[in-house]
């Protein structure tokens, strides 16, 4: 059988060439399962020498067998192709070794495949493929040449850490004195900053400006509201006086802020937008280290120290959320008047920073305010319960009392006359508990009322200072027995109110139902009225044409809750009366009635419907639209309405038809300007 040549490394792939060279060899043969071959193989072991071969040794040589069908065939000596240097020659002095005699087989061994194109594809998935294509003929590898370094006459030494340069700022100082104007006060530096948090905002990268402008002094107190909007503390520095002359400024200031426990801020700006607050604060002060948390040293001997607040919102952030607008009602503004005597009072501002505060948050007219400053206005204030606290008056009456200390008039409390009276809208409903207040309304015309503050359980629309009960005019109601006993001089009265310009008269609907009841004694009043037999017939007449209105008062929030929305239920039983005659207006009183009064006893009937009686009026008294137009509440009694016994009673004024007097002129004006016609 003829054998395949040997592979040399003239042809093809170096590489390739031993890759199938070695698979050309024949395997190693099996052990032979004759007991006679193991004395030949350790006579033939024992041949070998195992001493150690010096590294210019040549490589063995090929393996020779004794098997007759494979003859003995020396290989020839591949080059590699990454070493280009000749074999080492073998010393001649060393003995060759012996070969392995190899057992014998019979069996022919099959003609090996051509295995080039499998080294192919073996190198193709284990190498790139620059480097797994083969090579063309004649060419030669070449040796990769390492790139010399360029080395110097020695090692260079490493450069020493810079020492970063301490940042320090200087500049003036201005301090608001007014919306628009602020004046120089010194100059300051602000220096040796603490260490920011890691990539937060820094004084070196804030304060680009010459100058800096701070705003009027604030309580420290008032530090949380600002820290809410605001994130924590990102670096604090020292504040001291830019060069000697201003030293004693700074120390001054410094003083003034920590015995005031004041502090001040201005606007630092990135991009023309305000970024940051920076905060200056008396150092060591409780309450700044209690907000602000300032690294115990940091200040040194430094008497005002530097915070840098970062806002809680960027500019974008602002700008993109949906913020509900804010109502005219919800402004504290001041009164424009004011604003003349502010720019001309300079600095004046600053030290009074108390007193213009109060103006702006309760929005102090000036009108008023020049009323007061006026001699012999003498004034009390009713704050409770609305506004007092278990230590005393609260935050707003303090505003309050703030802005008429500086005023000549004095306040002389709730017992003596005065000029006006301040009522907290949070107090209104107790106003009624003021001495003698229905008299006070009733006869002194130039006696004042204004309102002051806010209160949840007040609108909105009615926070801050109004006047209320103007200098005339009033509202009329009228028990049942002042209806039955006065009758004709009682209608004449309703007819004169009607006329009045600036008085109106109502009737409660349980009023005219136990006017009914008494008249018809015992019988049905629409079977009555059907007859023609209504005695108090224009009493319906005068509800129907307006001059009396049918009306009730809308409950307060203090009322028990009703059965859905009061003030809807109210709007709806309104509405529906506005379009009755007589007899349904008599049907819709009688129903509402008894709906009222389900569980009194006709024994009790009068007393509780006098109790009716006083309650309305005291919700009419507090009612926006009565506040505004009506200064006076009377009430037609008898002496048989025990209840009223009084001349007055929670602010209401008891009189009879005939006493009552309008007290205003109104009717002997115009008798004797028709008397004069006449003639």
């Amino acid at each position: 059988m003829e054998m395949p040549m040997p592979i040399t490394g003239a042809v093809g792939n170096p590489t390739k060439a031993r890759l199938a060279q070695r698979s050309q060899q024949p395997p190693p043969p099996p052990a032979a399962s004759a007991a006679g071959a193991l004395p030949s193989q350790k006579q033939s072991l024992s041949s070998f020498s195992f001493k150690k071969k010096s590294a210019r040794a040549a490589a063995p040589p090929p393996l020779q067998t004794d098997s007759p069908t494979l003859p003995t065939h020396t290989p020839e000596v591949v080059q590699s192709p990454v070493s280009m240097n000749p074999a080492a020659p073998q010393p001649a002095g060393e003995a060759k070794r012996p070969p392995i005699p190899l057992p014998r087989r019979n069996t022919i061994r099959p003609q090996p495949r051509d295995s080039l194109p499998e080294v192919d594809q073996f190198l193709s998935n284990i190498m790139p493929p620059e480097l797994a294509a083969p090579m063309r003929e004649g060419s030669t590898p070449e040796t990769p040449t390492t790139p010399t370094l360029p080395t110097g006459p020695g090692k260079s030494k490493p450069q020493l850490p810079r020492i970063a340069k301490k940042w320090r700022w200087s500049g003036d100082m201005y301090m608001d004195v007014s919306r628009e104007r602020s004046e120089k006060v010194c100059g300051i530096a602000l220096h040796d900053p603490t260490e920011p948090l890691p990539n937060g905002l820094r004084f070196s990268i804030c304060l680009k400006e010459d100058d800096i402008r701070l705003s009027a002094f604030r309580e420290l107190s008032e530090l949380p509201i600002f820290l809410e909007a605001c994130q924590r503390v990102q670096q604090f520095a020292k504040v001291g006086p830019r060069g000697d002359e201003d030293g004693d400024a700074v120390k001054q200031l410094g003083v003034y802020m920590m015995k005031r426990s004041l502090f001040c801020y201005a606007h630092l700006y990135l991009d023309d937008t305000s970024a940051a607050l920076l905060l200056v604060f008396p150092a060591g002060h409780p309450l700044a280290a209690k907000y602000l948390k300032a690294p115990p040293g940091s200040a040194g001997d430094s008497l005002l120290q530097a915070a840098l607040v970062p806002w809680e919102l960027t500019a974008k952030e602002f700008c993109r959320s949906d913020w509900s607008p804010r109502t005219n009602t919800l402004d504290s503004a001041l009164d424009p008047a004011f604003v003349p005597v502010f720019d001309s009072e300079g600095r004046k501002v600053v030290s009074q920073r108390r007193f213009h505060q109060a103006l702006h948050i309760l929005g102090f007219p000036k009108t008023l305010y020049d009323f007061m400053s006026a001699p012999n206005h003498p004034y009390c204030i009713w704050h409770a319960p609305g506004d007092a606290t278990k230590s005393g008056v609260g935050y707003e009456t303090l505003l309050l009392k703030e802005i008429l200390s500086t005023c000549a008039s004095q306040d002389n409390g709730h017992k003596s006359d005065v000029r006006v009276i301040f009522a907290h809208v949070g107090s209104l409903d107790k106003l009624y508990c003021l001495p003698a207040l229905a008299e006070r309304r009733a006869k002194r015309p130039e006696l004042r009322f204004f309102t002051y503050g806010t209160h949840p359980s007040v609108p909105r629309e009615r926070w801050g200072m109004r006047e209320i009960f103007p200098l005339a005019g009033g509202i009329v109601t009228f028990t049942p027995s002042a209806i039955i006993q006065g009758h004709f001089r009682l209608f004449k009265r309703i007819r004169q109110i009607a006329e009045h310009p600036t008085w109106d008269c109502y009737v409660l609907p349980s009023v005219v139902a136990m006017v009914a009841k008494l008249s018809c004694q015992g019988l049905n009043p629409l079977q009555v009225y059907d007859q023609g037999n209504f005695i108090y017939e224009e009493l319906l007449t005068a509800i129907e044409d307006g001059s009396v209105a049918l009306l009730q008062a809308p409950q307060l929030n203090r009322d028990p809750p009703a059965k859905g929305d009061p003030a809807l239920l109210w709007t709806r039983w309104m509405l529906r009366i506005a379009g009755l005659d007589a007899r349904g207006i008599l049907a819709e009183c009688l129903r509402t009635a008894a709906e009222q009064f389900a569980n009194t006893t006709d024994a009790d009937l009068p007393m509780a419907i006098e109790r009716e009686i006083a309650r309305d009026m005291m919700r009419m008294q507090v009612q926006p639209a009565m506040m505004d137009n009506y200064r006076r509440f009377v009430l037609f009694r008898t002496k048989q309405d025990g209840y009223f016994a009084e001349d007055s009673k929670y602010g209401i004024e008891c009189t009879s038809c005939d006493k009552f007097d309008f007290k205003d002129g109104y009717f002997t004006t115009n008798d004797k300007s028709n008397d004069s016609e006449k003639k």
